[in-house]
């Protein structure tokens, strides 16, 4: 959506038709020819591997959910996975106030964010989502946390091998590249808190490498080998349960436009989103908004 604002804003400005960006056509054509390739099937191996079992852990599923499905906002006209239609009693309102569709909005600073960057090489993100771990462990006594995240997955999809370096920039593609990841973390006490962190840094980069698997390739696999899980159980109750994200801040000057309100309608239990607005004051925002 970025490229699009920046185009409009671009064109009520000067009147002139902004220039071609990199085709998201054949973007989405090498994606689709991804889908059931080699590299795609190195992307599920890993995925499966790291959720294996999974099924046999609802105890660390947080929040609890107390209706049918994941709404924000109005849930008018529902209907259930199976394609019957839902009840009104089925989905009482959990709280008269509007609040969880906008959110609840906070900032924290953290001065040491950047020391812990250059000294041990963590991320501003890591931290945030190890802490959002340990919430979730300290709600439900388990040691281990379940919670989706998208993942730009910013990279030319390839059958095999590595992208074409001729290929146009992947920043410059306009239109949605991203896919959700489920992550997954344990806690180890006889680890230090510095080790873990590592390892979560390391695992990252590893999530990164294999963001373009595709999800349904991961659940079919896992739902084979893993009795206790459903077939969709890994995306309809373990990844659109909570969802982190990591947001890049704002760097749009519109001189033709003005943003006056976002909302998301996203049917996701409980969606944090987080935003390091200030890296040399370490200010990171937060909005947390809720299936009410």
């Amino acid at each position: 959506m970025g490229l699009s604002f920046e185009d409009l804003d671009t064109a009520l400005r000067t009147g002139h038709t902004p220039k071609p960006h990199a085709s998201f056509k054949d973007f989405a054509d090498r994606k689709y020819q991804y889908l059931n390739s080699p590299n795609a099937d190195n992307a599920v191996a890993f995925h499966v591997d790291r959720l294996q079992g999974y099924g046999r852990h609802r105890d660390a599923l947080w929040p609890p959910q107390r209706a049918p499905q994941f709404f924000r906002g109005t849930d008018s006209q529902w209907t259930h996975l199976d394609g019957t239609s839902g009840q009104p009693s089925e989905r009482r309102i959990l709280d008269a106030s509007p609040q969880g569709v906008n959110g609840i909005n906070g900032s924290i600073t953290l001065p040491t964010l950047a020391h812990l960057k250059t000294t041990y090489g963590l991320t501003a993100n890591i931290v945030f989502k190890a802490a959002l771990a340990l919430l979730n462990m300290h709600h439900t006594g388990a040691s281990q946390a379940f919670f989706s995240a998208p993942e730009a997955a910013r990279v030319w999809p390839t059958r095999e091998g590595e992208p074409d370096p001729t290929l146009p920039n992947t920043m410059d593609i306009p239109g949605p590249t991203w896919e959700i990841i489920l992550h997954r973390i344990h806690l180890d006490r006889s680890k230090s808190l510095l080790l873990w962190l590592q390892e979560l840094q390391e695992e990252q980069a590893l999530l990164t490498k294999y963001a373009s698997a595709p999800f349904i390739r991961i659940e079919e696999s896992l739902a084979a080998t893993d009795p206790p899980a459903s077939k969709h159980e890994l995306h309809d109750s373990f990844a659109r349960r909570q969802s982190f994200n990591w947001l890049p801040p704002s760097h749009h000057n519109f001189t033709e436009m003005e943003q006056v309100q976002s909302l998301s309608r996203a049917d996701i239990g409980l969606q944090w989103n987080f935003t390091h607005s200030n890296p040399e004051k370490g200010v990171v925002d937060v909005n947390a908004a809720y299936d009410d």
